[in-house]
């Protein structure tokens, strides 16, 4: 699109899971070459240089903190709604091929589901606006010759969005999430 028509960009509200500002994955600290942007880092350069009509963007540092674990997981696992029982099918065959040991009882991490919620809300999220742009290693940089975005620097509620995310995708059977979270 960009490429055809990069005029159209000034009307979109663009929302991305890219790069890694101080913390990688489940919170560990140290920026890294998060994978969408290593994976084709001319592209990503692209994103962060463009003038969106308005981008949000969520990087490790929030999105790769999202994890179901203990009766959060449970909650899911128990649950009979028939997609979440295909997701959980697949996540089996996931784990099967990534070696990860199925009697951990946890999620991946979940970070498109970060991606998706940033489209239509910050709640639970800490926000910065930043001028984010990434280098030619593929790490972001702070730099003033980028647009301005709406930068999902961390939390202000994880717990709070975990229980949002069950509620979101089990609320169907608001027996099972009382009898795991109490509410």
């Amino acid at each position: 699109m960009l490429d055809l028509a990069p005029e159209t960009a000034q009307n979109i509200r663009f929302t991305g899971m890219f790069g890694s500002l101080k913390q990688s994955h489940e919170g560990k600290e140290g920026q890294i070459v998060e994978y969408n942007v290593k994976c084709d880092i001319p592209a990503a350069k692209r994103i962060f240089a463009t003038p969106w009509l308005e981008s949000r963007f969520t990087p490790l540092d929030s999105c790769g903190q999202v994890v179901l674990a203990g009766d959060e997981y449970q909650v899911v696992a128990a649950s009979s709604d028939p997609g979440l029982q295909l997701l959980l099918e697949h996540y089996d065959c996931w784990r099967r091929y990534h070696k990860i040991d199925k009697s951990l009882q946890r999620s991946s991490i979940l970070f498109d589901t970060v991606a998706v919620h940033l489209a239509c809300s910050t709640e639970f999220l800490q926000m910065n606006d930043m001028h984010l742009a990434v280098d030619d290693k593929g790490y972001l940089v702070e730099s003033l010759e980028a647009p301005l975005s709406h930068v999902a620097t961390g939390w202000t509620d994880l717990p709070g969005y975990r229980k949002f995310l069950l509620k979101t995708m089990c609320g169907h059977c608001p027996e099972i999430l009382t009898a795991a979270l109490g509410s």
